[in-house]
């Protein structure tokens, strides 16, 4: 889209901003609140080479994208929180550059990489058993906010991230999900002990 786009008409009065919808689903190295925006312009600041941008690393909210849109389109604020949000002036230059976008093919096919054999998912005996235990822990509580563990959810979000080789924060080893899933049943209530 964004390669058509900057082969168009259009691209020199262009702006596209690409956000994660939910950042919890992508827990990074230093946090699990961080969430990857992507802004697409030619206006958008300092390539080193054409077609390549630069990371910036304000710390911005969606309300700071949301004033930040509401300049470029010359419209008021919508609510008090981006009336008082500064745009992200930093993320933008004065002078176009009006290079068209190319992308690059992908160097990994989608069926090959890690935890790929053959097209199909392999999992480690760990693995399994924590989504084995997620799946059920979470089952029908995907709409309810606190519904579920936090202690349960902050291991099954560590593990998967760090691909069950490092211990959680405080702790020694990599531990099966047996205890943890006790304390969810508790948790919800639905421990008879």
């Amino acid at each position: 889209m964004v390669e058509a786009i900057s082969h168009s008409g259009v691209w020199a009065s262009s702006a596209i901003f690409v956000e994660e919808d939910d950042s919890q689903g992508g827990a990074d190295h230093v946090d699990g609140h961080r969430q990857p925006v992507y802004v697409i312009s030619p206006y958008t600041v300092g390539p080193q080479a054409p077609g390549q941008g630069k990371a910036i690393h304000t710390t911005y909210t969606a309300e700071n994208m949301n004033r930040t849109i509401e300049n470029i389109l010359g419209m008021q604020p919508l609510t008090q929180f981006d009336l008082v949000a500064s745009p992200m002036f930093d993320a933008f230059q004065n002078t176009p550059d009006l290079t068209p976008y190319e992308h690059l093919p992908a160097v990994t096919p989608l069926d090959q990489g890690p935890g790929l054999q053959g097209g199909q998912l392999v999992y480690t005996p760990m693995q399994k058993a924590w989504l084995q235990a997620t799946a059920e822990v979470m089952k029908g509580k995907y709409d309810k906010s606190d519904a579920v563990d936090p202690n349960f959810l902050n291991h099954a979000i560590w593990y998967s991230v760090t691909n069950w080789t490092q211990p959680y924060p405080g702790e020694s080893k990599v531990m099966m999900p047996g205890r943890f899933l006790r304390a969810a049943r508790k948790y919800a209530g639905d421990d008879d002990d």
